[in-house]
């Protein structure tokens, strides 16, 4: 299984760093993935699935610029 994921270790706002999961279009994160990104979640990084790059550079952007 082939994984696509970036980790950004750069706190900004209330989170402490950034992970995204990044997906082809049609495609979607695993059961295992999603369980992953709560976790984060919970733990105070900001975690998501993002499809296409345009997609996870609007993210990345967002959460440099302290948007949620």
């Amino acid at each position: 299984m082939l994984f696509r994921s970036l980790c950004l270790p750069w706190p900004s706002g209330k989170w402490h760093g950034l992970y995204i999961e990044l997906k082809a279009p049609g495609g979607r994160a695993s059961p295992a993935q999603r369980w992953w990104i709560e976790r984060l979640t919970v733990a105070g990084y900001r975690a998501d699935v993002c499809v296409g790059w345009e997609a996870a550079a609007r993210l990345i952007m967002d959460y440099l610029g302290g948007k949620e």
